[in-house]
């Protein structure tokens, strides 16, 4: 039933970009409807998302969490930028698999 719901929505929006980019855009999609549907849900947890959202100007480090993210290619204490997300389950913070995220000093 979840399956019939991710490809009425793929269908009602469809992708005109390209071919590939289509199939591989309507395959992230049920991708992510279906990990909303998981108990507990899982979710894909980005650096940024463990800030609040900060005042116009101020802009937040956010320190590296090694049991998150690998380092991309350099290390350093706070997250330069992120490379693919985590997936954890939303009610622990149970990481699944580790996000890829590149460090800075």
């Amino acid at each position: 039933m979840l399956q019939e719901f991710a490809d009425t929505v793929v269908d009602k929006y469809p992708i005109v970009e390209s071919e590939e980019l289509g199939k591989y855009i309507t395959t992230c999609v049920k991708v992510c409807l279906l990990m909303s549907a998981c108990v507990p849900k899982l979710v894909l947890l980005s650096p940024e998302a463990q800030l609040g959202t900060p005042d116009e100007g101020q802009h937040e480090r956010v320190a590296f969490d090694k049991k998150l993210y690998r380092e991309y290619v350099t290390r350093g204490p706070y997250v330069a930028f992120c490379v693919w997300p985590a997936l954890c389950q939303s009610n622990d913070i149970s990481v699944l698999c580790k996000g890829v995220a590149e460090a800075t000093q």
